[in-house]
């Protein structure tokens, strides 16, 4: 039922990775051929375009999915880590485990390095990660650089994207590489 939903509702640029209404939206300003969506940050940051079908929210990276006749995943991954890039080709299904290997540095993050910290009872930085849903402790060093070479060598190891902890894409620039 979505999938006809969905169609009837807008039309999908494979190559912008736009989303236009191919309807008029009863009491808001959204007309024909207008890029459909509202932008919405969520609590950690991250920002994504969503858009109303006939009355309910779906993330736009997840109606790609149907517009292009795939099954929808459990996650959707943004290849290049730009959120607003909802092109085809940046676009890969993906589950939740897997796109924990694909992650942004945390906004709150003081140290610089995913996965480094400072412990203040050492008076050391702590490097640890998250793996299948646990925390491995990987030691405690009195260099910053020694701990981040030690999480990325970890990370390496255990399939984690050249991405993972990186700061966060320019959300407002689309579809630039």
């Amino acid at each position: 039922m979505i999938r006809k939903l969905v169609y009837l509702s807008g039309r999908f640029g494979r190559e912008s990775g736009l989303i236009e209404n191919k309807i008029l939206r009863g009491g808001t300003l959204a007309s024909l051929g207008e890029v459909a969506g509202t932008l919405k940050k969520g609590v950690t940051g991250y920002v994504s375009l969503t858009i109303s079908v006939f009355g309910k929210l779906h993330k736009a990276h997840r109606l790609v999915f149907i517009w292009m006749g795939e099954v929808l995943p459990d996650q959707v991954d943004h290849l290049n880590r730009k959120s607003l890039d909802n092109r085809w080709k940046n676009l890969d299904a993906s589950s939740a485990k897997e796109n924990t290997k694909n992650k942004s540095r945390q906004s709150n993050n003081t140290s610089g390095v995913t996965g480094v910290s400072w412990n203040k009872a050492t008076g050391k930085w702590s490097a640890q990660v998250w793996l299948c849903g646990k925390k491995k402790h990987l030691g405690l060093f009195t260099d910053l650089s020694e701990a981040a070479q030690v999480v990325k060598e970890f990370r390496l190891a255990n399939g984690y994207s050249d991405g993972h902890g990186k700061e966060l894409a320019v959300y407002l620039d689309n579809t630039s590489s």
